[in-house]
């Protein structure tokens, strides 16, 4: 089922605040009705797992000792090649084209490598997976560059424990299109490292998390990021009962790249967290877990209390539909102002037509830490609408249509900063299988924005054509 893919993976947003102290205004630069704001922002900004891989302040996952596993040992190999032409790359007007030094029509080449490994014992996995490419473009060879990635892994069976151990790392390069602020080239830098403990006894399951991550970006006016976590639980349950489980956490945040002047910089934010969840099995179709914590956030001098409330839900409606709901809500309440409340929802629904043909919905609604260093939240909004037909045993069709807007909050803001945006991006394309291991890719793509600044404003072409090999 495709995923929807998030707004917030646009690199006008940010994802860590850290604050600084001076006389009178309280948090730098911003006035004391926005203290409230940027705490709430701290909260958020836990939340950034779903990018790097850290554990968010919410209930551990409570799964049982993973099942056997066929033995034996894979190793693939994939080789792609594609050219694009794209009529406006650089993401808005003349002007804007200007400032990035960007020419707006251009043709892109990319060539990628990849390769992945598996090796599987009765109680125990390895994989690793690795990927590089080159971009290189005909007008704009300031935007040409290599992306890499790499993440490996394990899990073990240790008498009645379950040991899960992964860790990866990223280097991309952001489309100057998806840049909300004027700025020609940003590279993105992930690491992330995580590992579980999960042992039952009978009815008894415990769990112990911990992880670390870190992001940094090379555009100016873009922040990096930092978080490492800890996390332990104790539940109790079975298949009939579902699994009642008491956690507890902690987390320390960093950031770097927010512009400074010279004030007083508070110390790392910091989290602690715990609460109760429930999950069960409803019969073979529905799949459900719930859990409400209290959360405690604490700078140098400054605190947040709140409570946290998340609903999970995936749901077999019948042999061709599936439908997943999840929805988390957070009450805020910093000293001396107003309470902060946001909401999440992210909603999947897919149906198969026939054996040919499946279709996707999709809704996401997200207030999460801006990665702006001149904002401090971003409220979003996205609809994804996807479907895949294969009019042959070698020949797929797939389309979809994607809409977005984003809303911008606090922070002190910049000269051509978007703090709203809409976009609507359609794409359609055909996947044609040539021979046992080679395959034909040609895609169609349009895209529109528009934003509060009209110099981001635009409209955008662009066709593909890959081919490429596994082996």
């Amino acid at each position: 089922m495709p995923s929807l893919r998030p707004v917030g993976r646009r690199m006008g947003r940010a994802r860590r605040l850290r604050p600084a102290v001076s006389p009178g205004t309280g948090l730098t630069g911003h006035p004391p009705g926005q203290i409230g704001l940027a705490l709430f922002a701290a909260v958020a900004l836990f939340a950034w797992s779903t990018t790097a891989g850290a554990q968010t302040a919410g209930p551990p996952t409570m799964p049982s000792a993973p099942a056997a596993t066929a033995t034996g040992q894979k190793l693939s190999f994939q080789a792609r090649l594609d050219a694009t032409y794209t009529s406006n790359l650089a993401g808005g007007n003349d002007q804007i084209a200007a400032i990035r030094q960007v020419t707006p029509g251009d043709v892109v080449y990319n060539a990628l490598m990849s390769g992945s490994f598996q090796l599987a014992r009765s109680r125990s996995e390895v994989f690793l997976n690795a990927s590089a490419s080159i971009n290189r473009h005909a007008e704009n060879q300031n935007l040409d560059g290599a992306d890499y990635t790499v993440s490996s892994g394990l899990t073990d069976r240790v008498g009645p424990c379950a040991v899960v151990a992964t860790g990866s790392y990223s280097r991309n390069q952001t489309a100057p299109a998806d840049l909300l602020i004027a700025v020609t080239k940003n590279i993105s830098q992930v690491e992330s490292a995580n590992g579980s403990l999960t042992c039952a006894a009978g009815p008894l399951v415990t769990g112990l998390t911990g992880s670390a991550s870190k992001v940094t970006n090379s555009g100016a006016g873009l922040l990096g990021n930092g978080a490492q976590s800890v996390s332990g639980s104790i539940g109790y349950g079975g298949e009939t009962l579902g699994i009642i489980s008491l956690f507890g956490q902690y987390s320390q945040s960093t950031q770097s790249g927010r512009p400074q002047t010279g004030q007083r910089i508070l110390s790392p934010p910091t989290q602690v967290g715990g609460g109760l969840s429930y999950q069960r099995t409803i019969g073979k179709r529905l799949v459900g877990s719930a859990s409400v914590s209290y959360v405690h956030v604490r700078f140098s001098g400054l605190a947040q209390d709140g409570i946290d409330a998340s609903l999970k839900m995936k749901y077999q409606l019948g042999l061709r539909s599936n439908l997943s709901v999840n929805y988390s809500h957070s009450t805020q309440v910093a000293s001396s102002t107003q309470a902060s409340q946001a909401n999440n929802l992210n909603a999947n629904l897919s149906y198969r037509l026939s054996q040919r043909g499946t279709v996707s919905i999709g809704y996401r609604h997200a207030t999460e830490a801006s990665q702006l260093a001149s904002a401090l939240l971003e409220r979003s909004d996205s609809v994804l609408l996807s479907g895949t037909y294969s009019l042959s045993s070698r020949l797929t069709m797939r389309g979809g249509i994607t809409a977005e807007r984003a809303h911008f909050d606090g922070g002190l803001p910049s000269a051509l900063q978007v703090r709203q945006n809409r976009s609507v991006t359609e794409n359609l394309g055909l996947d044609l299988t040539i021979g046992r291991n080679l395959a034909l890719t040609m895609n169609a793509n349009h895209s529109d924005r528009s934003a509060d600044l009209q110099q981001f404003n635009f409209s955008s072409n662009s066709v593909s054509i890959g081919l490429s090999s596994t082996f």
